[in-house]
């Protein structure tokens, strides 16, 4: 079966518009944010200590700003920390829950507030009338200059938990107007926080590229832990180093992202990098800066000095010889050196030793078809239509595709590529659509040992197309089960009782187990009214402040649907 032409060209106009592309192997931008350094008031009323700093290795992304803590409590005033206007508000139950985005034409910056329990009350009128009007909770909402003006240092929200948060804090940006790149936060902050901690380094690995031999063993890096960094590594041909490292700040159990490090071999400088800044369509080229095995086997951020090919992060990395890579090809002694520091100059040094060790080369073994960075490749099987877009790859790999029957998807279970290969730009998979299925009900899932996750996608012609962000086992199935309400928590206030001990809420719990919820629509009394969704505990909710207190029964109608259109509609009864 052939790949078709439809399909060729679906593909070229979705990787054409989406998301993170490069006009040529290396893009370079400029090495430095002149930005001056100004007095921005601070954005909350106590003093500021962190429990994230800007730039740390995410999964898939930078961290863009500053985590703020706040005594681990939600309510706090929230201030904009200069004059301007709020030129965007976003409400989603993921990502930056409730923020506010405050662009101040002065300075040339815009600054973001994310995970907010609240707005202040002039951006919350305009909010909820959004919301009614698109009867939805979540909306991304642009303002005029006009609309709200802000002062330096008015309140323009309550710090809370919102969003995918991992508990009370608030997420602070620093945006260039002119370019939308972010900027580190802490050199406006950085005299109101004291550190003299520097950082540490948890494992050091040297890797071996193509056939090269790192402790008697190739195809396999060599680990070092704090307990025996001192123990030379022996290698021969080409090796990266790596390490597992992280900063950490006075009176702080958190630890924090590295933001400078540097590799010295035999004194000389052949790697640096910083993270001061990064431009937001990049930020998948976080898979540059580590070796991605370690990620994808366990979730760990080993940097490394290698730099591939593909690199769009080369205004971060600015000294790298050799592309990061030691060459040992001598039977000698390499003097190599770690130097990690943070933005306070607090700085760790880690020297380790390679002996060059004349060794035999096993020969690789390829798998698949061998596909370069900046190539173009359709791979046709019988079960998978692959299209591998210029620069879908960091550098070039083998890509394999193959098909093993499972009775528990619609398809055989289909494998592309090796899930241990960071992919810079998604690709297009597109699988057959199985005779007689509902269209509308199919989806596609990722596959892995502990079972199976929903990947967005869309029939097309007689296929299910996906952008795919991972090598891995991909398969077709269809979602018929709607969405579950359950855990309703209803009220039964006193008629006529005004204290605050009546003020109630409503809430229940909205879950989907496959393609996820789509939308939801919440009516009282056959009215919209609008319920706070939290990703995190699957909960909307809906306080009763304000609504009419009339000591009879309602009605609360709950309308769910996930993203392949299956649709639960629940009803109960509450007094108020």
């Amino acid at each position: 079966m052939r790949i078709s032409a439809v399909i060729l060209l679906l593909a070229t106009v979705l990787w054409s518009c989406g998301g993170e592309q490069s006009d040529s192997a290396t893009v370079t931008t400029a090495t430095t944010d002149s930005v001056t350094v100004i007095d921005l008031v601070s954005p909350l009323d106590f003093p500021l200590s962190l429990a994230g700093n800007f730039g740390e290795l995410r999964p898939y992304h930078f961290h863009g700003g500053l985590d703020f803590k706040t005594k681990g409590t939600t309510g706090h005033a929230v201030h904009s920390v200069e004059r301007g206007y709020v030129s965007a508000v976003e409400v989603s139950p993921w990502g930056y829950g409730r923020a506010v985005y405050v662009t101040h034409p002065a300075i040339g910056l815009v600054t973001v507030y994310g995970h907010l329990e609240a707005f202040s009350p002039k951006i919350t009128k305009l909010v909820e009338a959004e919301q009614i009007k698109k009867e939805s909770f979540s909306v991304d909402i642009s303002f005029t200059p006009d609309q709200i003006p802000v002062e330096r240092g008015e309140i323009i929200g309550k710090s809370g938990n919102a969003g995918s948060s991992a508990g009370p804090h608030l997420h602070f940006e620093t945006r260039r107007i002119d370019t939308d790149r972010a900027i580190d936060p802490l050199q406006f902050y950085a005299d109101r926080i004291t550190d003299r901690t520097p950082p540490e380094v948890r494992r050091l690995s040297l890797i071996p590229l193509d056939c090269a031999v790192v402790d008697g063993a190739s195809g396999k890096p060599a680990r070092r832990g704090p307990d025996s960094f001192n123990k030379p590594f022996t290698a021969w041909g080409k090796v990266v180093p790596a390490i597992e490292a992280f900063d950490r700040m006075d009176n702080s159990s958190n630890i924090f992202g590295i933001k400078h490090l540097s590799l010295f071999v035999d004194s000389v400088e052949m790697y640096r990098r910083t993270i001061d800044h990064f431009d937001f369509p990049h930020n998948r080229a976080i898979n540059s800066l580590i070796y991605f095995p370690d990620y994808a086997e366990g979730g760990r951020w080993t940097m490394t000095t290698y730099n591939p090919p593909t690199h769009p992060l080369s205004d971060i990395v600015t000294t790298n010889a050799f592309n990061g890579v030691i060459y040992v090809l001598e039977e000698r002694t390499y003097h190599c050196e770690f130097v990690l520091a943070d933005h306070f100059g607090n700085s760790f040094t880690l020297p380790f030793l390679i002996e060059g060790k004349k060794s035999p080369c096993k020969a690789v073994e390829h798998k698949g078809e061998t596909v370069g960075a900046g190539s173009m490749r359709l791979i046709d099987t019988a079960d998978a239509k692959v299209v591998v877009m210029p620069f879908t790859l960091f550098e070039t790999a083998d890509i394999e595709v193959a098909s093993k029957p499972d009775s528990r998807f619609l398809s055989p279970v289909v494998s592309v590529g090796d899930s241990h290969v960071a992919v810079n730009q998604p690709f297009m998979l597109a699988m057959p659509i199985p005779a007689g299925a509902d269209k509308s009900k199919l989806c596609m899932v990722r596959v892995s040992d502990s079972g199976y996750s929903f990947v967005e996608s869309k029939p097309h012609d007689n296929f299910l197309v996906t952008e795919a962000k991972r090598f891995g086992r991909y398969a077709v199935m269809t979602d018929t089960h709607a969405p579950s309400i359950s855990g309703f928590s209803g009220v039964t206030a006193v008629p006529g009782d005004t204290t605050a001990t009546a003020l109630k809420q409503l809430s229940l719990r909205i879950s989907d187990d496959l393609s996820g919820i789509a939308s939801y629509k919440c009516y009282i009394d056959g009215r919209f009214v609008v319920f706070d969704h939290d990703g995190k505990t699957a909960t909307i909710s809906r306080r009763l402040d304000g609504f009419p207190r009339r000591g009879k029964p309602h009605t609360l109608k709950v309308v769910v649907t996930d993203a392949v259109g299956n649709t639960n509609e629940t009803s109960f009864d509450f007094t108020w």
